[in-house]
């Protein structure tokens, strides 16, 4: 997932932008290991940016989706970028203190973001992270 981040943050030379589904936190739908994972991959790959890069999790409002989540993730990412609307992250009432990062809690969010990532980390090593541009 870092070397995700980082390829496509290398390639575009995309300043900080708006973070968007499959970041789960809290264990709440993911698990309490891969909810500070990925807010490690996330601080490894934006630096000193990470705590400014929003995130929110579309699995604390849908469920998991399986093999869909990826394309539930894009959905909801290009409808939050087309929307200026972030989805808030829901049920994040004790997160774990290694899980810091800004995850949109619980009330939705007004954003302007040129670009978006939408992350995909699901069961069966499927791990994904895309690019989308507003356009």
């Amino acid at each position: 997932m870092f070397e995700s981040y980082r390829a496509h943050h290398r390639i575009n030379n995309l300043n900080p932008y708006f973070l968007s589904a499959g970041v789960e936190v809290g264990g709440r739908l993911g698990t309490d290991l891969n909810d500070r994972i990925e807010t490690r991959a996330t601080r490894l790959a934006f630096n000193g940016h990470a705590f400014r890069v929003p995130g929110s999790s579309l699995k604390s409002l849908i469920g998991h989706p399986q093999g869909a989540c990826g394309a539930a993730g894009v959905a909801a990412t290009l409808l939050a970028m087309r929307d200026g609307m972030a989805p808030p992250t829901i049920n994040l009432d004790d997160p774990d203190p290694e899980c810091d990062l800004d995850y949109i809690p619980d009330e939705a969010r007004r954003i302007d973001c040129e670009y978006a990532l939408a992350n995909c980390i699901a069961f069966g090593s499927k791990n994904s992270a895309l690019v989308l541009r507003k356009i």
